[in-house]
């Protein structure tokens, strides 16, 4: 496996006060004495555990800043509390447990921050890392030559969410281990071939032993973004799916976390932080700097704006203090990567 250091062009420097705000949350509210990321502000059961899903995000938005300490806490904090004796990362680790299963989704994040981080910051200690997860993934999360969800540390995954298939990352391990470019091929093909005829989504899953899509009647509006988000950084674009987000923010004025497959109406009233932000990164992969806005506008009135709140600067539930890690993470993304060009409704 080469070693060389590609060039990645990262250059975000635009931060904003939303932005400051979030990350002061999550630093001060939702870090845990040895620098891991809390699930949720609310500490009820499992909330004082830490997700890979966290520390992939985290060490991504620290690369984003370009900061190293940052970075290097939740890289330590993986290092020490995440990895398992077989080298990929525990999905879930408690204060005094961890899982034994994996998501390939998770490692794969993982090993994108840390091949992004030894370009960006030169340690070599961030590439034997992702070496070693590398090697780990391709053992355990892979089926003839296709990625698939998880290991559990006794049996693979039979199947794939079509959302776990991060082609960039896949691609970018290409680089290192070259036979890694068959299971990026092959987990396209799978994408790919997964949109529902007639609509602008793809379906959940993909069953290796029936060979078969699942066949649900609702799509998960966050599953489909984060499909799209994978396409388009591989540079494969659907308009349809583009235009579809458009005319419901244009119509509706927001977006909703499921809908029926059959007339592409809503079935849910709830909207979502993480689906904003993740759409809103689609929009500038699309260089769609207006539907990147009015996202983020919509976005921004998820965000407790009241000083005298506990939770104030995150995104979260002000009533009853939730504020999940994966919806703060993922909007410190948006709003780090498209910091530049945020214009701000008057009434956020």
């Amino acid at each position: 496996m080469n070693n060389q250091r590609l060039n990645f062009e990262y250059d975000y420097p635009c931060e904003t006060l939303d932005e400051k705000l979030v990350r002061e949350f999550v630093e001060r509210k939702l870090t845990n004495e040895y620098g891991g990321i809390l699930t949720n502000y609310k500490m009820e059961f499992g909330s004082r555990d830490v997700l890979s899903e966290s520390e992939g995000l985290a060490m991504l938005y620290y690369l984003y800043i370009k900061d190293e300490v940052g970075y290097r806490r939740h890289f330590e904090y993986v290092m020490d509390k995440m990895l398992l004796k077989n080298n990929l990362v525990s999905w879930r680790v408690g204060e005094d447990y961890k899982y034994s299963s994996s998501a390939s989704i998770d490692d794969l994040r993982i090993i994108r921050a840390l091949l992004i981080g030894y370009s960006v910051f030169g340690d070599k200690e961030y590439f034997n890392l992702a070496k070693k997860i590398i090697a780990a993934v391709k053992k355990y999360e892979c089926r003839n030559g296709f990625l698939v969800d998880y290991y559990d540390g006794y049996t693979k995954s039979i199947s794939i969410t079509l959302s776990y298939i991060d082609l960039y990352t896949m691609n970018l391990i290409s680089n290192y281990e070259l036979n890694f470019k068959s299971i990026y091929e092959n987990s396209k093909w799978i994408l790919e071939n997964g949109r529902i005829n007639g609509t602008p989504f793809f379906r959940n899953k993909y069953n290796f032993r029936t060979r078969q899509y699942s066949n649900e009647y609702k799509v998960d509006m966050l599953q489909n973004a984060i499909i799209v988000e994978h396409l388009a950084e591989d540079n494969i674009f659907y308009m349809d799916f583009i235009a579809f987000i458009k005319n419901e923010m244009n119509i509706r004025g927001a977006i909703y976390s499921e809908y029926y497959i059959k007339d592409l109406k809503p079935s849910s009233k709830m909207e979502s932080t993480a689906i904003y932000a993740t759409l809103a990164r689609v929009a500038l992969c699309y260089k769609d700097v207006d539907l990147y806005n009015m996202l983020i506008n919509r976005m921004l009135k998820l965000q407790c704006k009241n000083r005298l709140s506990p939770i104030y600067g995150a995104f979260g539930n002000e009533a009853n203090l939730y504020a999940h890690s994966f919806d703060n993470l993922n909007a410190l993304l948006a709003l780090r990567m498209g910091g530049c060009y945020i214009v701000k409704e008057d009434n956020n």
